[in-house]
């Protein structure tokens, strides 16, 4: 049976596509395309251009000059509206730093990009996440170092692979990921249900 009080389906285009359908077709309510994302993988980081600065590992003393920068990095990416609550993304951020997984770009003491990461049981890949670079300071290679950097690292810390998602709407972030190495493999979709 299809339960009808879904808030929505994330899946491959065709997959979540075909989903939406039949709950619209069975439910009569109304669902509207929130956006779509390319699945990325890679398993080689292209040589990038490093700006001033380097990658650190985010810890507990950083939280608070780190969670605001993750706030605004959820409103940007227009994640679906209950990943935006400042109090979720501040459940996630404690999570990523007490696993060692929040990474931010700094130059002297000025937080300049923001990334984190998860992995899959027994270091058989990761997803890179919450890359984010504050709006003043974008187009100086920030996203490109934080990302090129954290996936370099996780392949030396012996995953296999290192993925991403990006927002097809957003031409930037596409291409950087791709000049890094990244592959595009899959398009998602999310469809978000409501009543007619």
């Amino acid at each position: 049976l299809l339960p009808l009080n879904l808030p929505g389906i994330v899946g491959p285009s065709a997959v979540a596509d075909a989903f939406c359908e039949e709950w619209r077709a069975r439910s009569s309510g109304n669902a509207h395309l929130h956006g779509e994302m390319i699945f990325y993988t890679l398993d080689r980081v292209e040589a990038f251009r490093r700006p001033p600065g380097e990658l650190r590992r985010a810890t507990i003393d950083d939280f608070d000059a780190l969670l605001p920068l993750a706030i605004a990095a959820a409103q940007d990416m227009n994640l679906p509206t209950m990943e935006q609550i400042p109090e979720e993304v501040e459940k996630r951020v404690r999570r990523s730093v007490a696993g060692n997984q929040l990474f931010f770009w700094v130059e002297e003491s000025s937080i300049q990009a923001i990334a984190a990461y998860a992995e899959t049981i027994g270091k058989a890949g990761a997803r890179v996440g919450l890359v984010y670079t504050r709006p003043e300071l974008r187009g100086r290679g920030y996203g490109t170092a934080i990302t090129g950097s954290l996936a370099q690292l996780l392949l030396d810390e012996g995953q296999a692979w290192v993925s991403l998602f990006a927002d097809t709407a957003n031409p930037v972030s596409n291409g950087v990921y791709q000049r890094l190495g990244f592959k595009p493999e899959l398009n998602y979709r999310t469809w978000l249900f409501g009543p007619s």
